[in-house]
C-alpha cells in the first residue's frame, strides 16, 4: 500500500522503481544474496525526478533513502526520507543464526506500528506470506532449478487463489535474461495465470556481470520503460535512469522520468 502521493503517476513511479530494486536480488538468480553488499556499512540514495522546462528535462530531488548493513551484508534497517529530509517511514530486519531473513517490520513517521512480513525458509525461499496490519495479504511459493535458480514465483490471495505466475529465465553464465508475468490484474480484468502474458521484462549485462539495461516489453507498449545503470570500481551501483514512453506529436517517444544517484560508506 502506498501512502501519501500526490498523483497516480507519482504512485507508479514509485512502485515500479521499488520493483526494480527487488528485481535486483532476483537478477543473481538467488533471493537475498548475502555477498551483495558485504563492505557496505551505509548506502544512501537520491531519488530524483525529470520536469520538462522549455523543451529540456531538468531534476529535482524526490526522496532520500538510506539503509543500513552488518557486517554480512544484510539490510539491519532501512528509511526513506522526502525531499525536505522529514522521515516519512522506516523498516527494520531480523535473521535467524543463518543469516537468513525472518521478519521485516515496518514503522511510519511517528514511530507507530505499520505492520510486517514473515519470511520463512529464505535461504531457498519457498514460502513468503504479505501481512498488512497483520492480516494476511498475499501469500507466495517459489520453485528452484537443479542450479538452485529461481525459476517460478506463484502468488496467491487469502483463499490459496492462483493469481500471478513469474517465469524467470537464464542464459549460460546463470544470469537473469528474461522474466514472464502470467496473470495478475490489468486494468480491472484479472488475467489467466497460466497462459496469459501481463508482462515481460529483457536483461543486459556487461562483461563483468553488472545488469547495464533492464527493459520492459509489455504487450500495451505505451505501459514500456527502460533503465539503465552504472558501476563503481567496487562493482556496486552508482547511478540509474528510468526511461518511459509518452505520446508526442502522435508518436510514443522515450523521456527520462527519473534519477537515482548512490553513495555508501565502507566498513
Amino acid at each position: 500500500m502506498i501512502i501519501g502521493y500526490k498523483s497516480i503517476k507519482e504512485s507508479f513511479l514509485f512502485i515500479i522503481f521499488l520493483f526494480f530494486i527487488t528485481s535486483l536480488i532476483y537478477s543473481s538468480g538467488k533471493i537475498g544474496d548475502i555477498d551483495s553488499k558485504k563492505g557496505i556499512k551505509t548506502e544512501t540514495k537520491l531519488e530524483y525526478r525529470y520536469a520538462e522546462e522549455k523543451s529540456q528535462f531538468k531534476q529535482y530531488l524526490y526522496m532520500k533513502m538510506v539503509t543500513d548493513y552488518n557486517e554480512n551484508g544484510k539490510k539491519i534497517k532501512h528509511a526513506r526520507y522526502g525531499p525536505d529530509d522529514s522521515l516519512i517511514e522506516t523498516y527494520f530486519f531480523k535473521y535467524d543464526f543463518e543469516k537468513n531473513i525472518i521478519e521485516q517490520t515496518k514503522f511510519d513517521s511517528k514511530g507507530d506500528y505499520k505492520g510486517k512480513d514473515i519470511f520463512k525458509n529464505e535461504s531457498k525461499l519457498e514460502l513468503n506470506e504479505d501481512h498488512f496490519d497483520d492480516v494476511l495479504d498475499w501469500k507466495y511459493s517459489y520453485k528452484y532449478d537443479s542450479n538452485n535458480k529461481l525459476v517460478e514465483q506463484l502468488r496467491y490471495d487469502m483463499n490459496d487463489n492462483l493469481k500471478q505466475r513469474d517465469v524467470y529465465k537464464y542464459d549460460a553464465k546463470g544470469n537473469l535474461v528474461e522474466e514472464l508475468w502470467l496473470g495478475g490484474l490489468q486494468g480491472y480484468v484479472n488475467l489467466d495465470p497460466n497462459s496469459e502474458l501481463m508482462d515481460r521484462y529483457v536483461y543486459k549485462y556487461d562483461l563483468k556481470g553488472n545488469n547495464i539495461e533492464k527493459s520492459r516489453k509489455s504487450p500495451k507498449q505505451h505501459f514500456n520503460w527502460r533503465y539503465t545503470y552504472k558501476y563503481n570500481n567496487q562493482n556496486n551501483i552508482i547511478e540509474i535512469i528510468i526511461y518511459e514512453y509518452e505520446l508526442r506529436f502522435g508518436e510514443l517517444e522515450e523521456v527520462p522520468t527519473s534519477k537515482t544517484t548512490f553513495d555508501y560508506i565502507y566498513f
